[in-house]
């Protein structure tokens, strides 16, 4: 019973002290055409590509041990293991081909001293979203060290991809733009297009089987709210960001930002125009970044971070952003 009692305690301080762990990574390309009208508004259309994969701890039970029996000369113990806990590796893979539309409003409303803009996205996805789950029971009493070997096989089950869905998704927005501010309002998202979990493994369907792994993911409406003033010559901008919903990114955390921004636009060909500003995250991870960039000629670099210290078992997160801009 005293075996028993201390290797239970010492599983779930293990356990405990590590089950927010949580390595994700995500890299997304995308490239747009947008052509603007006099007369009839403008029109975009884009194709995107977003990746990732995500390692996470899964804590659904306290440990459990119980000792089957004890050899005095080899002072070794034999028992039957329940550690309530597993690794889930996580990927997915989503493409868009979207179409959009804008439109000055000012036609059927008339402002005193501004310009009511609306559109319209409509997005054609296709992806595949993955679950794998890693028992740490056989791992535990694994005699044979294949604990390695078994994470490599999972990592490449996992970013398999050959079973994709398809959904359709709809954004909406407007905004008022005065000579010195803008008013805005977005909605992403409106009729919450899902993807089911494809379960590769036998933990994984054991865990999945037992509710402990969604089984889809929804991207449910997202609504932001936006506003930003200007300088009199216009070259300063003040703006901020905050959304009204709380929602399931990509990576399956949920998240809920506001965010504010300033930025100044050089009129020298030779000096670059740059932007600093903070980002806070008020759900998932809570990984609140600060982030700067510049633009220099239609070359536009940016990167943000949740903190400058990288050590071990510090919450961190990194981000960054090449674009490029052509006009003609």
């Amino acid at each position: 019973a005293a075996v028993e009692a201390d290797l239970e305690a010492a599983l779930d301080t293990f356990f405990k002290s590590n089950e927010n762990l949580s390595i994700n990574f995500k890299a997304s390309g995308s490239v747009p055409l947008v052509v603007q009208t006099t007369n009839n508004g403008g029109f975009m259309l884009a194709a995107s590509m977003t990746t990732g994969t995500t390692a996470n701890m899964l804590r659904y039970a306290d440990s459990d041990v119980e000792v089957t029996g004890f050899d005095p000369i080899t002072q070794d113990v034999e028992y039957n293991l329940n550690s309530g806990n597993a690794m889930i590796f996580s990927a997915f893979q989503l493409a868009e081909i979207s179409f959009a539309y804008s439109a000055d409003l000012n036609r059927f409303f008339k402002p005193q001293s501004g310009q009511i803009n609306a559109g319209i996205r409509l997005k054609a996805m296709s992806g595949q979203f993955n679950h794998h789950g890693l028992e740490f029971d056989s791992f535990l009493q694994d005699e044979d060290g294949e604990f390695g070997d078994r994470v490599s096989d999972g990592l490449d089950e996992v970013t398999t991809f050959d079973n994709t869905e398809s959904a359709f998704g709809v954004d909406l927005g407007v905004q008022y733009i005065a000579k010195n501010y803008l008013l805005g309002l977005s909605l992403e998202n409106i009729n919450s297009p899902s993807f089911k979990y494809n379960m590769t493994g036998a933990d994984t369907q054991l865990l999945a089987s037992a509710g402990y792994l969604a089984d889809e993911i929804t991207f449910e409406p997202k609504a932001r709210l936006e506003a930003a003033t200007y300088s009199q010559n216009r070259r300063w901008t003040f703006a901020g960001f905050y959304d009204l919903t709380k929602t399931m990114d990509i990576t399956g955390l949920e998240t809920q930002k506001a965010g504010v921004a300033v930025s100044y636009a050089s009129n020298r060909w030779f000096l670059p125009d740059l932007r600093a500003g903070y980002t806070n995250e008020a759900a998932g991870n809570e990984m609140s970044r600060i982030h700067g960039g510049l633009t220099i000629g239609p070359v536009s670099l940016d990167v943000a971070a949740n903190s400058f210290d990288f050590g071990e078992d510090v919450d961190n997160s990194i981000a960054a952003n090449l674009s490029i801009e052509l006009t003609f």
